[in-house]
């Protein structure tokens, strides 16, 4: 092959995806090529361009917070989004900039429009005062990217296709492209999959269908389309699995990548029962990236801010206290969690009581396998009391508003906790006698901080969460605001920490089924595509700027091209038919009928194949499991 790098990009191939590129016989090899998404494109133009220093990685949060710095210096002066802005200066801020990166990517540069209006010509205003930087954005860096490209810098691409028409990608990524292309480097359109089912299949009908129209083509039955209902996510998940098992011995094969690779799932619902289905069928597990806020480290900062308010809710108090991984355990959570299930509440008897006891057991434990350890054994008391004291008894601040500093000073204590067990579970903790509060050592029978037990996704989510605090120390730092009531704390905290923290909950094995993230990310061939979670749920939406028809125009003469929504409705729903084209065996769509005890509706896909086969109840059943 020539030399330079050829990339394959799509909007949606930023997760796991199935190209050319993953879908390799054994023996094969490939030198050279990329596939990329937009974020990785992104990211491989800056280090290919040396643009590296860019700051990508500040969070949104800060972004937000700088933003509304500049808001508010504005707002006095009575702007279109004033008055909301003095309800919710946060909700606002984010709006905005969402609108002001929006309009960024689609080729602003921040300044003035003829004719735009009042709030174009405000925002405008916004982006000019500079008195606080803003860390980049998308937009932003695809400008500093297209200066690169002026100057002379190339990253060495020979040539780029893209799985959708570049006239769907944003105006600067399409201001890219035409630079990439004046460079020397060759622009294509991927290829579409044409149907592979037998013409006189139920499957092999209707994906030409798909392409062509025509009159409906009603079932025959013959189990080339499967629509799997089940009324749960793990009785559906269980019947998934045991298709998958017999196919695969009918097949005489596996179903894996390391057997042909002969079933893709695309893996859009919740995907810990479909795994667990799997390995109860014998199959290889796929294994899985869970975003979860509900892990308990990753709920400490959350806890420590909303005690920083009065009064103090007691059933904060004991999930704080209950934490498996929290700043309280063994004898002092456990003492303190019997007080407040006697008397809710912080200072009463029990709780007083609580604390006397606990102190008295940790010293009898530590004299018990020591006599010379009363010096130890007080130290350790004062250390235990004494965070009792700082986190849990310190005077809170009304929830109308605490200073800005107080806060800090809540999130600068959660980081030092953390930055202390990060090292501790590295085994290079200065201070390696052990805590009192921590878990029970079975040599003496106290509580020690000695024998922590960290695995790998225990130090991935001290990470998460030290990350995540230190975010937020910076996004209060640069919250205009000088004090934050309860509920905007809450509102920064959901900004910070929402996502919650991605780790791995369960290993793939080798021989596994290949999966995709979206339909897509689906861009080979497979015998079965069986789309797991084909609920309305995995329906992708766009979200337009809420701009008046005068402000389009203002902008479209100023070319600046904001998104077609409907050319991104009509490209979302071309990737569900192409995920159809790509079976040639069978094409099984499943959906639960309920998940967490709310009625679950199917994905949009299924009415239209529903549509497709003419809509009769008597035809469909023939298609229907469950």
């Amino acid at each position: 092959m020539d030399g330079g790098l050829k990339i394959l990009c799509g909007l949606s191939l930023d997760g796991a995806r199935l190209t050319e590129v993953e879908d390799l016989a054994v023996g094969r090899a490939l030198v050279g090529c990329g596939v990329f998404g937009p974020s990785g494109l992104l990211r491989d133009l800056e280090l290919r361009l040396g643009l590296g220093a860019v700051r990508a990685g500040a969070s949104r949060s800060l972004r937000i917070a700088r933003w509304s710095t500049r808001l508010k210096d504005l707002a006095a002066r009575g702007r279109f989004y004033s008055r909301s802005y003095e309800v919710d200066a946060w909700g606002t801020a984010s709006e905005l900039l969402r609108m002001r990166d929006t309009l960024v990517e689609a080729g602003w540069d921040g300044g003035t429009l003829d004719g735009c209006g009042e709030r174009l010509s405000q925002l405008s205003e916004v982006e000019a005062h500079r008195a606080t930087p803003l860390p980049p954005a998308t937009g932003d860096r695809l400008r500093a990217i297209a200066a690169a490209l002026d100057a002379g810098a190339s990253p060495g691409y020979v040539s780029l296709r893209t799985v959708e028409p570049i006239a769907l990608w944003s105006h600067r990524w399409q201001a890219i492209f035409t630079r990439l292309r004046e460079g020397g480097c060759r622009l294509e359109l991927r290829e579409t999959i044409e149907p592979g089912a037998a013409p006189a299949t139920d499957l092999g009908r209707m994906q030409r269908h798909l392409l062509l129209a025509g009159e409906p083509v009603p079932p025959r039955g013959d189990g080339t389309i499967v629509f799997l209902r089940g009324e749960t996510v793990w009785e559906t998940a269980w019947a998934t699995a045991g298709l998958l098992r017999a196919w695969q011995g009918a097949e005489g094969g596996g179903t894996g990548a390391g057997t042909g690779g002969r079933t893709v799932i695309i893996r859009n619902g919740a995907r810990l029962p479909l795994d667990f289905a799997l390995e109860r069928a014998g199959l290889p597990t796929q294994g899985i990236r869970s975003p979860s806020r509900l892990r308990p480290l990753l709920q400490v900062l959350p806890l420590a801010l909303e005690l920083a308010f009065e009064p103090k809710d007691p059933y904060r108090v004991l999930e704080l206290i209950a934490l498996p991984e929290g700043p309280f355990r063994g004898i002092v959570a456990s003492q303190l969690a019997g007080a407040l299930a006697e008397m809710p509440g912080l200072g009463s008897e029990p709780w007083q009581a609580a604390k006397l006891a606990a102190a008295e057991l940790i010293r009898k434990g530590m004299l018990s396998a020591d006599a010379d350890a009363d010096a130890g054994a007080t130290a350790a008391i004062d250390k235990s009391m004494g965070r009792v004291a700082e986190w849990l008894e310190a005077p809170g601040h009304p929830q109308v508003g605490a200073p800005r500093g107080a806060l800090l000073t809540v999130v600068e204590r959660v980081k030092k906790w953390l930055q202390g067990r990060i090292i501790g579970a590295q085994g290079t903790h200065a201070d390696a006698r052990p805590d009192a509060d921590a878990r029970p050592d079975t040599d003496t029978g106290i509580d020690t901080d000695a024998d922590i037990d960290t695995d790998d996704h225990d130090e991935s989510l001290f990470g998460i969460a030290y990350a995540q605090a230190t975010a937020l120390a910076e996004t209060l730092t640069a919250d205009p605001r000088t004090t934050l009531g309860l509920v905007q704390v809450r509102q920064l905290v959901e900004a910070v920490v929402g996502s919650g923290g991605a780790i791995h909950l369960r290993d793939e094995q080798a021989g596994r089924i290949d999966h995709v993230d979206s339909a897509a990310a689906l861009l080979r061939t497979r015998g079965t595509v069986l789309w797991w979670g084909c609920t309305s749920e995995a329906a992708e939406a766009p979200r337009p700027l809420p701009l008046s028809r005068a402000e389009h125009a203002a902008l479209a003469a100023a070319g600046i091209h904001l998104p077609d929504a409907r050319a991104q409705m009509a490209n979302i729903a071309a990737s569900w038919r192409r995920a159809a084209l790509a079976a040639t065996d069978r094409l099984v769509l499943v959906a639960p009928r309920v998940e967490c005890g709310e009625p679950v509706a199917v994905h949009p896909f299924w009415d239209e194949l529903a549509a497709r086969m003419g809509g009769q109840r008597a035809d469909l059943v023939r298609v229907n499991l469950g």
